[in-house]
């Protein structure tokens, strides 16, 4: 009796165990999994259209074996697609009509739609049954002779869970060749169908993966069915935004073209024979009237402007090598204190002797471009550009940077919205933003100092600050259709030409163009004058060929100018100190000072650097996610 007893209480006991187990939640039992959720339930069903657009419905049974507030899914924008006979192709998708049965919000980044499910202000630990619905647009197929319908079911970036019980369903538009069809599981790359269990009713394809299955983190499932060509046609795109894309780029050139017409076309200029320079302007000044602009390399003529006068001297002397050996250079030595009154004048003798009345040449590296920049300053102020340009004009130009800045926007953006599938994102703005960047920086270092060195490296920098995000994002893009190609075409035609406009807009004064005629007959003189001319000129004035050498500098004749003389007799100046030389030589006077300016040049401006058959993955869509 007594153990009878027992063992009815020992029965007794198991079933209430029996009954209390029944009861326990489910995250309770599988509280020993290695992952904080699981995804023990994946359907997928696929309605294909015609016109290769996918409807696609997902069901998620999720089992959460840690807090979280949801799961989210990682949806491809940017497919590329690998086939077993090694092509490849490179697959743009539109996603839209996105909805789901839970909270959900949607975001665009790195050429991937991000849908996110769940409550930022609950979280979850019971199972949850997620539904996502959306429409996968794949555009044009991409090969050529025939089609294909080639998509991962199950993408391979669900990295941090396993998934069971996975089931598909695709309803193809037409009748298909089922010899043609191919299935496979794993790993990115692999061809393995071992597991895949599927049957064919009419266009319908059914399938899942065999009873205790599962795919592991980084496993997917694909499918990859061969279509006769024709089989989809795509609906035709009117390109609108292209289209727009054009008509502004052409519309900003054909405006640019008319502001300069209206404003911004200079008057007649009368070359007049000069054999002086004009109005008693300095090298820098001079440089001004004629180009515009000054740049740093006028700035440096002040070396021998203010020598001619009296306020230095230019001695030639060796420097040491950085191997040992021994190489020309120069020294300059203060032979009085400035009295004159032009600022830029002032500016550069306090700069050039701040420490001292002898300065070396390796004594300006690194120390004389603050000098040199302030004189720029000054020589382009404001006050100065509206004495040769006309007011009204120079305004015009900042209309035409943004005009062309549009321009470089409106040419991109088609093809970044088609890679992006039609939505902004972050990676789209950064990609038209390096671009446009680039376009500003370069045109103000440009402006700033227009020289062949300046123009060199914005070329270079250019082309990887603003030409690696279009080679590596946009390029790939614009060459899938030809409209994109004739868009970006268009768009860099009209950005060069209003960049021209840019350039020549600003209409000179009446004085602006009276010294411009004047400058080029003084230049042209310096080009033209013959010998029995210039010997009359230095008859008449022994110093003439030192007073014109900083002129020739600044109007770019200076080696025309001195070899002229190299067969006229020509006192040596007394501004000048040759090298262990007893007597003066034009011809090595005239190497010494090539030389010394180009050095002088490096020296004055340089500044310190600062330091500075169908396979796992290879279709498109799929994805994968995550929980949050």
């Amino acid at each position: 009796m007594k153990i009878r007893w027992k063992i009815e209480a020992l029965l007794l006991a198991c079933s209430i165990a029996a009954v209390m187990g029944i009861g326990l939640p489910r995250t309770e039992i599988t509280a020993v999994s290695r992952y904080d959720y699981e995804l023990q339930g994946y359907s997928v069903d696929i309605r294909v259209m015609e016109d290769n657009v996918l409807h696609i419905t997902e069901k998620i049974h999720t089992v959460f074996n840690a807090s979280r507030h949801g799961i989210y899914r990682t949806i491809p924008l940017v497919n590329d697609v690998t086939r077993e006979d090694g092509s490849t192709s490179r697959a743009y998708a539109k996603i839209s009509g996105i909805d789901a049965n839970a909270a959900y919000d949607v975001s665009y980044e790195n050429g991937t739609c991000k849908i996110r499910l769940g409550d930022k202000d609950t979280l979850v630990t019971k199972p949850v049954d997620y539904e996502i619905s959306y429409t996968y647009d794949l555009g044009n197929d991409l090969l050529d002779g025939k089609d294909e319908f080639y998509f991962n079911i199950i993408g391979t970036d669900w990295q941090d869970t396993c998934i069971s019980d996975v089931s598909f369903s695709i309803l193809m538009p037409k009748s298909f060749d089922e010899n043609k069809l191919g299935l496979s599981r794993g790993k990115a790359g692999s061809t393995s169908y071992d597991g895949i269990a599927y049957r064919i009713d009419g266009n319908t394809i059914t399938g899942k993966l065999k009873d205790g299955d599962v795919l592991e983190p980084g496993e997917g499932l694909t499918v990859r069915l061969e279509l006769p060509e024709g089989y989809f046609t795509p609906k035709s795109e009117t390109n609108i935004l292209s289209i727009l894309s054009i008509a502004c780029s052409l519309l900003a050139l054909a405006a640019a073209a008319f502001m300069w017409y209206k404003v911004g076309r200079d008057d007649p200029v009368i070359d007049v024979l000069e054999f002086h320079p004009p109005g008693g302007l300095n090298s820098l000044e001079t440089a001004l009237l004629y180009k515009g602009k000054a740049s740093k390399d006028d700035v440096v003529s002040l070396v021998v402007y203010l020598a001619n006068k009296g306020y230095l001297t230019i001695m030639e002397n060796e420097e040491a090598g950085f191997s040992g050996a021994h190489k020309e250079s120069f020294r300059l030595v203060k032979e009085k204190e400035y009295d004159g009154k032009n600022v830029s004048e002032l500016l550069f003798m306090d700069g050039l002797f701040a420490k001292g009345d002898v300065v070396h040449k390796s004594g300006l590296e690194n120390y004389f471009y603050k000098t040199v920049n302030k004189i720029l300053r000054v020589a382009n102020a404001k006050k100065n550009m509206e004495k040769i340009f006309e007011k009204n004009s120079i305004n015009k130009t900042w209309f035409l940077y943004l005009m062309m800045l549009g321009t470089v926007v409106f040419s991109l953006m088609p093809p970044m919205l088609y890679v992006c599938g039609g939505h902004i994102s972050r990676d789209m703005i950064f990609s038209v933003l390096f671009p446009i960047i680039g376009v500003i920086a370069g045109f103000a270092i440009i402006a700033h100092d227009a020289n062949i060195g300046s123009i060199l490296f914005v070329l270079v920098w250019g082309a990887g600050f603003a030409g690696a995000p279009i080679a590596l994002i946009l390029w790939p893009a614009i060459r899938t259709k030809q409209i994109f190609v004739i868009t970006f075409v268009i768009g860099v035609i009209s950005v060069a030409g209003v960049a021209f406009f840019t350039k020549i807009m600003p209409k000179r004064t009446p004085y602006g163009t009276e010294l411009l005629g004047r400058i080029e007959g003084f230049k042209r003189f310096l080009k033209i004058a013959e010998k029995d001319r210039l010997e009359a000129m230095v008859a008449e004035d022994p110093n003439y060929f030192y007073d014109i050498l900083p002129y020739a500098y600044v109007l770019g004749v200076s080696d025309e100018w001195m070899e002229k003389f190299e067969s006229i007799a020509v006192e040596p100046p007394n501004w000048y100190r040759g090298r262990r030389r007893t007597y003066f030589n034009m011809h090595q006077f005239n190497h010494f000072m090539r030389s010394t300016m180009a050095s002088a040049s490096h020296s004055m401006t340089s500044s310190p650097r600062s330091s500075g058959g169908g396979h796992v993955g290879g279709g498109s869509g799929g994805g994968g996610g995550g929980s949050w």
